[in-house]
C-alpha cells in the first residue's frame, strides 16, 4: 500500500490523532496539552512584533554576557558571525537594486537560468 499523495494529520477522536501517513494508526495525545497549545497560539497571534524583537535582543545580550564570562573567544566568534550576516544582507540588497541590463543581457541570463535548473 503506497503512501497518500498528501499526508495531513487531523483529529479523529478525542485523545487520538489519525495519521494517514502511517496507515491511519492513532497516536495518544494529551487533550490538556492541545488546549494549552491553542491558548499559546492565540496569545502569540495577538502580540505585537516589537515584543518578539525585544525578547530576541535581550536573549542575544544574555548569550553575549554568558560568552564573556566563559571565554572572550566566544564573543569574538559570535561578533564575527553577526558582522558577516549583516554584510551578506548588505551585499544581497546591493545586487538586487542593480539594473537587470539590456535585453541581450537578459536573454543570456535566461539561457543560463534554464541550463542550471
Amino acid at each position: 500500500m503506497g503512501r497518500p499523495a498528501r499526508c495531513v494529520i487531523s483529529l479523529s477522536m478525542p485523545g487520538q490523532i489519525a495519521n494517514p501517513c502511517t496507515g491511519g494508526r492513532g497516536y495518544p495525545v494529551n487533550p490538556a496539552l492541545i488546549a494549552f497549545q491553542l491558548q499559546v497560539a492565540r496569545l502569540v497571534q495577538g502580540t505585537d512584533s516589537r515584543v518578539f524583537k525585544g525578547a530576541g535582543l535581550v536573549g542575544a545580550l544574555m548569550v553575549l554576557y554568558l560568552g564573556v564570562k566563559v571565554s572572550p573567544a566566544i564573543v569574538f566568534v559570535l561578533g564575527t558571525c553577526i558582522a558577516m550576516l549583516l554584510f551578506s544582507i548588505y551585499l544581497a540588497t546591493w545586487v538586487l537594486r542593480k539594473d537587470e541590463g539590456t535585453t541581450d543581457m537578459q536573454e543570456v541570463g535566461a539561457i543560463g537560468r534554464r541550463s542550471i535548473f
